[in-house]
């Protein structure tokens, strides 16, 4: 009888254990995943910043684009209307459609530049 006892009290003693070995590995699975949950979010808000600073960039450089092209064009006209009275009468059309084409191609790119930013 005392070695069913002793097989019992093994058995409980076996069981204690394993449940204290399951408590320990939750415990243990619980502070690894609080532990990887603060780097992830600490990793997602620099990652934001990072994306914030590029966007700032972005937008900087487009603006700066788009006052280029404003330059640009203002010199092609200032350039170009002068010049009217001095090209035969057929050759005022093309002139005309260049110019007019020059806006467009300005125009374009200035929406690119926005669309950027």
């Amino acid at each position: 009888m005392a070695e069913i006892r002793d097989v019992t009290k093994v058995a409980r003693d076996a069981a204690y254990v394993a449940v204290g070995l399951g408590v320990l590995g939750f415990q243990r699975a619980q502070v690894r995943r609080v532990a990887l949950s603060k780097q992830i979010t600490g990793r997602a808000k620099q990652i934001e910043g990072q994306f914030a600073e590029a966007t700032a960039e972005v937008t900087r450089r487009a603006k700066h684009v788009d006052g280029q092209i404003g330059e640009v064009l203002s010199k092609v006209e200032s350039t170009l209307a002068p010049l009217d009275r001095y090209i035969p009468l057929q050759a005022r059309g093309a002139a005309k459609l260049t110019r007019v084409r020059v806006r467009q191609a300005a125009s374009f790119l200035r929406e690119r530049a926005r669309s950027a930013a």
